[in-house]
């Protein structure tokens, strides 16, 4: 709630904090890598028919959570590596952080996305900053074949207390994370992508959210 300035970006007192999605019901973002599991959701394009009910047993989306232990301040990148595989030659991933209060408000904090097939990382024009991705480069997958992505959300800047959490929300279209204009992006609901997949996050060390946090 009050304006700071830091010397840089990242800061240079700050600390990378990996949070590691973990399988299983809990769905939690955890600071010890899991050992193996995986999760998994489907692309499902805007208007196709599905069977009632099939999102109890095939999500479209998935959502991990981490609460803080200590009061802590995010302030910088927010960057995601995630260990993937899909049963098609591309798909499409759009990722969503927010902060949500011991009240149970929601607020937006960054968000991103990526073909996974133009997930080639430029590194001349990359900084500590941002991670740019070569749009002319066309990588296809090949189906059920694991790649390493990794990409930018936008910086971000939040105060969390102990007990209030993070939750990273992944989905393959914009209409299923919706933000308001009033949030302060605009992102157009996109149909994409146009066909059928299964797409798996295989969990580990080499799959994680890093962000630059300051202790309060």
């Amino acid at each position: 709630e009050d304006w700071r300035s830091a010397d840089g970006v990242p800061p240079s007192d700050a600390a990378t904090l990996r949070l590691h999605p973990a399988p299983g019901g809990d769905r939690l973002l955890q600071e010890q890598a899991p050992s193996d599991g995986f999760v998994t959701w489907l692309s499902v394009p805007r208007g196709a028919a599905v069977l009632s009910g099939v999102e109890k047993l095939e999500p479209q989306q998935l959502a991990f959570g981490w609460t803080a232990p200590r009061d802590v301040e995010l302030f910088g990148p927010v960057t995601i590596n995630l260990r993937y595989r899909c049963s098609e030659i591309d798909s499409y991933i759009v990722a969503r952080l927010d902060h949500i209060d011991r009240t149970g408000r929601r607020k937006l904090v960054s968000m991103g996305h990526l073909r996974p097939a133009m997930r080639r990382i430029m590194d001349a024009a990359s900084s500590p900053g941002e991670i740019a991705i070569d749009p002319t480069a066309h990588q296809p997958l090949v189906p059920h074949e694991a790649v390493v992505l990794r990409f930018s959300l936008t910086p971000a800047a939040t105060h969390l207390a102990a007990g209030e959490r993070l939750e990273l929300c992944i989905a393959s279209r914009t209409d299923l994370l919706h933000i308001p204009v009033r949030d302060g992006y605009i992102v157009p609901d996109m149909p994409a992508p146009p066909y059928f997949a299964r797409n798996t996050i295989l969990c580990g060390t080499e799959t994680f959210l890093e962000l630059s946090v300051r202790s309060v």
